[in-house]
C-alpha cells in the first residue's frame, strides 16, 4: 500500500497557522493577568469590594483627599437611598417640618442647626448630630433646600442646587471633622436673578443683612453657585457683613464643622426689612446705616442751606426711556435744582456716592430705583409709573417710606404713553389693562415694560418738582 504525504508548503502553512494560534492565546493571557494587577492582588473580589478599592489604586497620587474623604461620601450616601420616603421638601406640610427648620414663611424657607454641624462643600450635604431624638418628631428625616429667598417662584427654584440635612444621634456617622470651626455658617446661593440690580438687594444683600448682621462679623459665608464677579462687585458689604473668606462649596472637598449652620436667607417683603421679625429688631433705616459705613458716605440728611438743592434722573438706555428728558431738567433747573442726569453704573461705590449726594431723586419704575437705598434721610423720591404696572408703589414705594424718604408717585396717564404711537386709544392695553396681565407675565412685561417709553407732560409734572422742593426746604 502506497502512503500519501503532503507536501513541504503545506506542512510549513500547516505550522504557521499554530504558531500565530499559540502567540495569540498567551497574548490574551498577558492581558489579562495586566488588567487584574500585580499577582499578591489577584484574589477574586465582589463587585462591592472592587469598587472600594479601586479609588486606592487609582488615585495614589492624591491620598489625603480621596483616601480619607471619599469613602465618607460613599457612607454618607447610603442612608439617602434607605430613607427616600423620609425626605422632606420645601414644599412640605407644617406637620411634616423638623423642629430645627422654618417653612411657613411665603418667601423662604429657612433650616438653623445649633450644635454639632457638619458640611461637605462638593456634595452639599449636612449631617446634624443631635444629642437625642425627640418623640413624635419629624428631626430623624432628611430634609432638602434650595438655599435662595423666593420660595414662591417655583421655576427659577428648579435652577437652585440643594443641601441636604441629614439628622441623626450618632456622633460616629462617617462625617470625619478636617476644619473645625469656632463661628456660626451661612449657606446660600448666589444664582437665580443675581445681576440685575433690584435683585441683588432684593434677593440676597437685604436678606443677607437680616441673617447675617447679628453676629457683628463672626460669620462665615458658605456659598453655592458661585460668582466672583458679583462677590467682586459687593465686596464693601460683603466684607462688612463677614470677616473672614467666603468659601466656595462647588470646590471644597472637605468637612467643614461648625457650632451653627443656617441654610438659606430670612427675606421679609420686596427690598424692605419687616423690624418685628428681625434680629434685635433691625428695620431698612440700620440697613441704610450700614451702607453708609460700608461705602463711607459721610452725611446722614440733607442740608440746603448753603447751596442748590441736587436733583437725581435715573435715565435708561433701552427701555421705559424719558423721550423728552431734556425738558424736564430744563425745568427743573429753572425751578432753581442743580440737576445729574445718568443711568445706574456698575460701580456700586461710586454711583453711590453720586446718590448720596442727591437731595431728589427721579426714575421710571426698574431696578436702577434700588438706588433708593443710598439716599440721604429725608431726601424726595419720585416714581415715574408706566402704564399696566399698578404694583410700581409697592416694589419701591413702601420701601422708600419705610427708611424714611419722601415719596412722591407719579402715574402716567395715556397722553404721556409712547405706547399711543402703536395701539388705538381704545385698545385694551389702554382700556382693560387685566386683559391684557391673563395673557401671562411675558405678554404683559413686553406690552407695559419693552415697548413703552414716556414723555413726560411738563405742565403736569411741574407740581411734582415743586412739592420737592418744598419738601426738601423745611428740613
Amino acid at each position: 500500500m502506497k502512503l500519501e504525504f503532503m507536501n513541504l508548503p503545506q506542512i510549513r502553512v500547516k505550522i504557521l497557522k499554530l504558531v500565530l494560534l499559540l502567540a495569540s492565546f498567551v497574548f490574551l493571557i498577558l492581558c489579562i493577568n495586566f488588567l487584574k494587577g500585580p499577582q499578591e492582588n489577584l484574589t477574586l473580589l465582589t463587585c462591592k469590594e472592587q469598587e472600594v478599592n479601586k479609588p486606592v489604586i487609582q488615585e495614589v497620587d492624591k491620598p489625603v483627599v480621596q483616601e480619607i474623604d471619599k469613602p465618607v461620601l460613599k457612607d454618607i450616601d447610603k442612608p439617602v437611598l434607605k430613607e427616600v420616603d423620609k425626605l422632606v421638601f420645601q414644599d412640605a406640610k407644617k406637620s411634616h417640618v423638623p423642629s430645627f427648620c422654618d417653612f411657613s414663611d411665603g418667601r423662604s424657607d429657612v433650616c438653623d442647626m445649633q450644635g454639632d454641624v457638619r458640611i461637605h462643600g462638593t456634595s452639599t450635604s449636612i449631617l446634624f448630630v443631635r444629642q437625642k431624638r425627640s418623640e413624635g418628631s419629624q428631626d430623624d428625616q432628611i430634609v432638602r433646600i434650595r438655599p435662595y429667598p423666593r420660595k414662591f417662584d417655583t421655576a427659577l427654584l428648579e435652577t437652585i442646587g440643594d443641601v441636604r440635612i441629614t439628622p441623626s444621634t450618632d456622633p460616629r456617622y462617617p462625617y470625619i471633622c478636617r476644619v473645625n470651626h469656632t463661628i456660626p455658617a451661612v449657606v446660600f446661593s448666589l444664582g437665580g436673578f443675581l445681576g440685575n440690580y433690584y435683585h441683588d438687594f432684593s434677593d440676597i444683600l437685604i436678606p443677607l443683612f437680616i441673617t447675617s448682621h447679628q453676629f457683628k462679623g463672626e460669620v462665615q459665608f458658605l456659598i453655592m453657585n458661585m460668582n466672583p464677579w458679583w462677590v467682586g462687585k459687593y465686596k464693601e458689604i460683603l466684607s462688612k457683613l463677614s470677616n473672614y473668606d467666603i468659601i466656595d462649596l462647588k470646590i471644597e472637598h472637605r468637612i467643614h464643622c461648625y457650632p451653627r449652620i443656617i441654610v438659606n436667607l430670612h427675606s421679609h417683603k420686596k427690598i424692605n426689612i419687616d423690624p418685628s421679625r428681625a434680629p434685635n429688631n433691625e428695620s431698612m433705616v440700620d440697613f441704610v446705616k450700614f451702607l453708609r459705613t460700608s461705602y463711607s458716605l459721610e452725611r446722614n440728611s440733607t442740608d440746603i442751606s448753603h447751596r442748590k438743592p441736587k436733583l437725581l434722573i435715573i435715565t435708561r438706555t433701552f427701555t421705559r426711556l424719558l423721550v423728552n428728558v431734556k425738558e424736564i431738567i430744563s425745568m427743573a433747573e429753572g425751578l432753581g435744582f442743580e440737576v445729574v442726569a445718568q443711568d445706574s453704573s456698575p460701580e456700586v461705590a461710586d454711583f453711590a456716592r453720586i446718590v448720596y449726594s442727591c437731595d431728589v431723586m427721579i426714575g421710571v419704575y426698574g431696578a436702577g430705583l434700588t438706588n433708593l437705598v443710598f439716599l440721604p434721610d429725608n431726601a424726595v423720591f419720585i416714581q415715574i409709573a408706566p402704564l399696566g404696572k399698578p404694583s410700581a408703589r409697592e416694589d419701591f414705594g413702601v420701601a422708600a417710606i419705610d427708611r424714611k424718604l419722601n415719596y412722591i408717585h407719579y402715574a402716567i396717564n395715556v397722553n404721556e404713553s409712547t405706547l399711543l404711537d402703536t395701539y388705538a386709544r381704545d385698545d385694551p392695553v389702554f382700556t382693560d389693562p387685566d386683559s391684557i396681565h391673563r395673557q401671562g407675565y411675558p405678554v404683559s412685561f413686553y406690552t407695559y415694560l419693552v415697548k413703552q417709553n414716556m414723555k413726560i407732560n411738563i405742565t403736569r409734572f411741574r407740581p411734582v418738582l415743586e412739592q420737592a422742593l418744598e419738601l426738601i426746604r423745611k428740613q
